[in-house]
């Protein structure tokens, strides 16, 4: 925020420099806070009938043999939310 406040004065500085200058002087950096993004919810229906609404996800998981490598399987899931329980 110092940086934004300093730009018009002096054109030849940067944020860098005003970073080192503060680690310099032994100042704290404030952080600018994430904005939470409020978007609309649209609630969610209930299922009628079969092949409605389906769901999916990935799933993963290591394989461990001894004296082997380890692997990693991923996998795609996907399930019908009518049928399923």
């Amino acid at each position: 925020m110092i940086h934004d406040v300093l730009r018009p004065q002096y054109h030849s500085i940067y944020h860098k420099r005003v970073c080192r200058l503060y680690a310099a002087e032994v100042l704290s950096i404030r952080k600018r806070k994430k904005t939470k993004r409020i978007g609309v919810r649209v609630p969610l229906m209930a299922e009628l009938a079969v092949n409605q609404t389906w769901s999916m996800d990935f799933v993963s998981e290591a394989i461990n043999r001894p004296g082997a490598v380890s692997r990693l399987i991923k996998c795609l899931t996907v399930a019908e939310d009518f049928s399923h329980m």
